[in-house]
């Protein structure tokens, strides 16, 4: 792929949430399996597993796990003045927001094929004892690596993704619910499918977070400036940043 054509996958990858029926090919998924192993990792550790979940009553089964604890975020959010709540905890237009919210908790189980990511911590012993010692986040960062990979790969296909991630008690039971053994971490789930959404999205222009040399404090946030960022980018996203099917507002 030439650069030009990297740069305009990355800016045009997004998460997908809804999912056509139609079925992911094996070819499609090897492919994103093959990039994800090549990811970067401390000490070429490969930390990784993974889990391709296609079968309905496993999906379903994760979904129910994955409702129940998703009650405990549900409440948390409420807690906030609506403005400044996480998109996927508010019901534009009306509504009470905590029934239109457990509409959209296991929306994603609807997708062809899901890919577990899984990560072995032992296999950290192959990076330097000092990240050990001063308790860095590697095995985190590997893990992300390579479910990052999946995403890009995905969108290469034409193909859409979700990013699922797992308060600890729902990854571990869903570690029960896969038979995943005890010394592995149920790092994410990935959702993938045709996407039956187009999203929009924005981004933050790249000379506010660019510094050369010496931090620019020109550019440091302040709590009310973060205040006010986090607010802007709730409106954003009820004004532009919904989810669309075609031009019709879902």
């Amino acid at each position: 792929m030439q650069r030009d054509g990297f740069l305009e996958l990355t800016r045009t990858r997004r998460s997908i949430r809804q999912f056509k029926a139609d079925p992911v090919s094996d070819e499609c998924v090897q492919q994103i399996l093959e990039a994800a192993r090549w990811a970067m990792s401390g000490g070429n550790s490969q930390p990784w597993q993974y889990i391709v979940i296609r079968k309905n009553e496993i999906k379903e089964k994760l979904a129910e796990i994955y409702r129940h604890y998703r009650e405990i975020s549900l409440a948390v959010e409420l807690t906030r003045l609506e403005e400044y709540r996480q998109p996927a905890f508010r019901a534009p237009g009306g509504g009470d927001a905590a029934e239109v919210s457990r509409s959209r908790f296991t929306v994603w189980s609807g997708a062809p094929v899901v890919i577990a990511v899984l990560g072995d911590r032992r296999l950290m012993q192959a990076s330097t004892l000092a990240a050990r010692l001063f308790e860095m986040h590697t095995f985190d960062q590997n893990l992300a690596c390579t479910a990052y990979a999946i995403h890009l790969t995905a969108a290469s296909l034409g193909l859409g993704a979700q990013w699922l991630s797992l308060l600890p008690p729902v990854a571990e039971a869903m570690k029960t619910a896969m038979g995943i053994p005890l010394e592995l971490t149920l790092f994410n789930l990935n959702p993938i499918g045709y996407p039956a959404v187009a999203p929009v999205s924005h981004r933050r222009e790249l000379g506010e977070l660019v510094h050369q040399d010496y931090y620019d404090m020109t550019k440091f946030m302040s709590n009310d400036d973060v205040g006010k960022y986090i607010l802007h980018q709730r409106k954003q996203h009820a004004a532009g940043g919904t989810y669309k099917v075609g031009a019709k507002e879902t």
